[in-house]
């Protein structure tokens, strides 16, 4: 039976962690053995930390690991691999939470020993009737249906456990991660029953600051690892013609795509600027607060 690992970075997220860590406490996993999660707090100034201890103390597979200050979130998996020898590790961002028998259904794949990494379908809680719920719901489907075609994943990735270290200015670690996993011959695999669930973000700022941030993940990769293949969630033809055929032809749909098309453009013109102008790097990013708001789902 292979083991498993689940490790959740955070920082300041005391909104949602019990909620999270509850949900994997219940998630049922018989095929494989969940033996650890491990949540990294990397330089909390809230309640975080407590909460996890206060988890440490009912179940002895959470365990907690402090960095003192925010090093990024690749430094932070980093700690993570230093402290688990399972055979598949769990990558999940902290504002999210796994539907019940995702975590299993994640896993399932791996009993093909070719498949060395696995990723779920985000959903987002957000509601559909507001701009930017209809901007969320359509981002993450669009995710999803790329994904179906090509292999694409976000906020929980699921790992063979071959890599021991990521660079640390590395922004998109789970690309990072899968582009290694691939140079070995592993096959990835889109798991869409795996459903896990996000908030999106609420506000334009919010939303223009993920984009402006992944797009620029998705240049320092090109430039530094070109044996990684950028996902089709940045090719507009793929991007255009998925859309086109899943459109609803009303009025308020067709207003809200152009406007979320035009924030998407708005989002990667900003970050040409940042990687050729600016030159920056942000390993160490600025969170988008309102996506944190994540309710039950």
């Amino acid at each position: 039976m292979l083991t498993v690992s689940i490790g959740i970075p955070v920082y300041n997220e005391e909104r949602n962690i019990g909620h999270l860590l509850d949900e994997l406490i219940a998630q049922q996993i018989t095929s494989y053995d969940l033996r650890q999660i491990i949540v990294v707090a990397s330089g909390c100034t809230d309640g975080t930390e407590e909460i996890v201890k206060g988890y440490c103390e009912k179940d002895p597979r959470i365990k907690l690991l402090v960095q003192k200050t925010r090093e990024g979130k690749a430094a932070a998996l980093n700690l993570y691999l230093q402290h688990t020898t399972e055979d598949i590790i769990i990558a999940e961002s902290a504002d999210t939470i796994p539907e019940k028998g995702a975590i299993e259904k994640l896993l399932e794949p791996f009993s093909d020993s070719t498949v060395g990494v696995t990723g779920a379908r985000m959903v987002p809680t957000n509601p559909e009737g507001t701009f930017m719920g209809f901007c969320a719901h359509l981002y993450w489907n669009i995710v999803h249906w790329v994904a179906l075609e090509s292999f694409k994943t976000g906020e929980i990735t699921a790992f063979r456990n071959e890599i021991k270290t990521i660079p640390h200015t590395v922004i998109n670690d789970e690309y990072y991660m899968l582009g290694e996993l691939t140079k070995k011959g592993y096959r990835l695999v889109y798991v869409p029953e795996a459903v896990v669930y996000n908030r999106g973000a609420e506000t334009v700022s919010d939303y223009v600051k993920i984009r402006r941030r992944t797009v620029m993940s998705y240049m320092q990769l090109k430039a530094e690892s070109p044996h990684i293949k950028i996902p089709n969630t940045m090719s507009v033809g793929v991007v255009a013609r998925l859309v086109l055929s899943h459109m609803k032809w009303d009025l308020r749909s067709m207003l809200w795509t152009a406007a979320l098309t035009a924030l998407e453009f708005y989002g990667r013109l900003l970050a040409l600027y940042d990687w050729h102008i600016l030159k920056k790097r942000p390993y160490i990013w600025d969170t988008a607060r309102s996506t944190k708001n994540l309710k039950d789902a």
